[in-house]
């Protein structure tokens, strides 16, 4: 179960960038709440497993930056769309 929890947030974060980049009002669609949940927990996760595994192999830490970096970035588009649709009046 361990093994499977970061690919899986990152499968997340990237379904998440591929649905941005093709149409900007997909991540306000009936999702809206469940992405920053998902960042959220993803970046929580990954800091966890980077230090429990800083011993292990380089495997485990190489994903679990790749999952906390799309989570950062994730996070951050999420948050300029959210003031763009929803502050800006856009």
């Amino acid at each position: 179960m361990k093994k499977i929890i970061l690919p899986v947030l990152l499968l997340v974060n990237l379904v998440f960038i591929v649905g941005y980049l093709i149409d900007t009002g997909f991540p306000f669609g009936t999702l809206q709440l469940v992405w920053p949940i998902c960042f959220v927990a993803g970046i929580i996760l990954s800091i966890t497993f980077m230090y429990r595994y800083k011993s292990e192999s380089n495997a485990n830490v190489f994903l679990s930056l790749a999952v906390l970096l799309s989570s950062f970035s994730s996070l951050g588009v999420w948050g300029f769309y959210y003031y763009l649709a929803h502050i800006m009046g856009g």
